[in-house]
C-alpha cells in the first residue's frame, strides 16, 4: 500500500512519517511545501514529494495536487497552518483540495 503524509515536515507530520515507516509495508511519500523541507523527509526514508496545498496551480519545482495523489492507496493529512493568518488557507482551502 503506498501512503501519503501531508504536511510531513510538521511535528503531527513527522511523528506520522515516522510511525508509517516503521509500521507500513510499501512505500510511503511525504509532501511539503517548502523545497528546503524535503530533505528532512528523505532522512527519515520517505519520498519527498513537493506540492503547495494553498497554490491553485504548481510553481517551478512543485508538482499538482493531483499528481501528488495518483496512485496512492491511503493519504494522512497532517497539515496545519502555522501561522493564524494561514490559517483559511491551509486548514480550510487547503484540506478540502
Amino acid at each position: 500500500m503506498k501512503v501519503l503524509v501531508v504536511g510531513a515536515a510538521g511535528r503531527t507530520g513527522a511523528h506520522s512519517l515516522r510511525m508509517m515507516l516503521a509500521a507500513h509495508q510499501g512505500p510511503v511519500l511525504g509532501m511539503v511545501r517548502h523545497p528546503e523541507q524535503r530533505d528532512a523527509v528523505a532522512a527519515f526514508g520517505a519520498e519527498p514529494v513537493l506540492c503547495d496545498l494553498t497554490a491553485d496551480a504548481p510553481r517551478e519545482g512543485e508538482i499538482a495536487l493531483e499528481q501528488a495523489v495518483a496512485g496512492v492507496d491511503a493519504v494522512v493529512c497532517a497539515a496545519g497552518a502555522r501561522d493564524s493568518r494561514d490559517a483559511e488557507a491551509v486548514d480550510h482551502l487547503g484540506t478540502a483540495r
